[in-house]
């Protein structure tokens, strides 16, 4: 039988944040850091953006930030190409 720690951490491994949670932690970081805002607005595409997010601790899926293109930082940015 499987420990409880063995089986918590397999959980957080495999687990994503909360998408709106998530959301909301690149908008403030985005605010608070204007390296990670730079970078993210110059992403190519999702797929970099997720990655950029991860590397801040932030887990989210590239579909979650597709369908939120033009909402994280002001003035409509990031878009991406489709």
């Amino acid at each position: 039988m499987p420990s409880v720690s063995t089986s918590a951490s397999a959980t957080a491994e495999h687990a994503f944040t909360n998408p709106q949670d998530a959301l909301h932690r690149i908008r403030e970081l985005a605010h608070s850091n204007r390296d990670f805002a730079n970078s993210l607005r110059h992403s190519h595409s999702t797929e970099e953006a997720a990655e950029l997010a991860g590397a801040h601790g932030i887990s989210i899926k590239p579909e979650v930030l597709w369908r939120h293109r033009g909402t994280l930082l002001s003035g409509g940015l990031p878009t991406w190409p489709g």
